[in-house]
């Protein structure tokens, strides 16, 4: 059962999302990138993001709050798009999505084998979901749900019209991860958050512990993996780069995998990091 500040946090909650609902779309991300631009940079969770830049990018120290303050308007941006993300897919209200390397993602498709959609938090993560779908690949989401499930319930609504379905972590979760991977069918993994069960890899120079999963299933069921890179261009022009899909040797070690994977997001954050959460716990203390 809910508590009282659970459903008085989505009724808050729901009512911001409404607002954005009625207001076309880049009116809608305007407006969220403004409000947090000048809002989030002021929340306690900042400190977050400003000991992860501290520890991670400390050559850039002069760039630290420029950089905090466009993370928060683009988490701005993503969250007053969630009313939006079929239109911002199909181009709709001024919405523009090139996509570098469309040859990669078909060639993903029509491998025969299902696969796993290798991506993380960046730029607006939602609306390739829609993306994915216009090109014939229906992606199951994997995600960790918020703590409010009311809240929860309503950003899953926001990506049902995309996504098959959402799955949520957990013992229930992997079950269903191998039915769809027994089915041939495409399953979409965000690897940037931290796992205190992983595995220790090395992230941006430092230690930080990661999930393993993409990695063993990958090998395990000999599926094709592929990278996706969302970027935000400016305002509501996206780019969404796909590179040419793989399936790791069947002898491959997880860790090294994930290593690469690891490589790649961390490089992808270097040249964008305005576009990534620096919120998140994801290096040990």
């Amino acid at each position: 059962m809910q508590s009282l500040s659970n459903i008085l946090v989505f009724i808050l909650v729901r009512t911001i999302f409404f607002v954005f609902e009625m207001m076309p779309l880049r009116m809608a991300s305007d407006v969220g990138g403004f409000l947090l631009k000048n809002i989030g940079p002021l929340l306690p969770i900042s400190k977050v993001a400003r000991d992860n830049l501290q520890k991670i990018l400390p050559e850039r120290a002069q760039e630290h709050g420029k950089i905090i303050r466009g993370m928060w308007e683009n988490f701005g941006r993503t969250f007053a798009e969630y009313p939006h993300l079929k239109g911002i897919a199909a181009g709709k209200a001024g919405a523009k999505v090139e996509i570098i390397g469309l040859e990669n993602f078909h060639t993903f498709r029509d491998m025969g084998k299902g696969g796993l959609v290798i991506t993380a938090h960046l730029a607006n993560w939602e609306f390739g979901t829609y993306t994915s779908k216009q090109e014939g690949v229906p992606l199951h989401v994997v995600y960790r749900p918020p703590n409010n499930k009311l809240v929860d319930r309503l950003l899953s609504s926001a990506r049902a019209g995309g996504a098959v379905s959402s799955i949520a972590k957990g013992s229930d979760g992997a079950k269903e991860i191998i039915r769809c991977i027994k089915s041939k069918e495409f399953i979409a993994m965000l690897i940037d958050q931290k796992m205190n069960n992983g595995i220790e890899l090395d992230f941006m120079g430092k230690a930080a512990m990661t999930a393993p999963a993409a990695a063993q299933l990958a090998i395990k069921y000999q599926i094709p993996m592929i990278f996706i890179w969302p970027e935000r261009i400016k305002g509501i022009h996206f780019r969404w780069t796909a590179e040419p899909p793989f399936i790791p040797a069947p002898d491959t070690d997880p860790g090294v995998l994930m290593q690469q994977l690891n490589d790649k997001l961390g490089a992808w954050v270097r040249k964008h990091p305005a576009q990534w959460l620096w919120v998140h716990r994801r290096w040990k203390n």
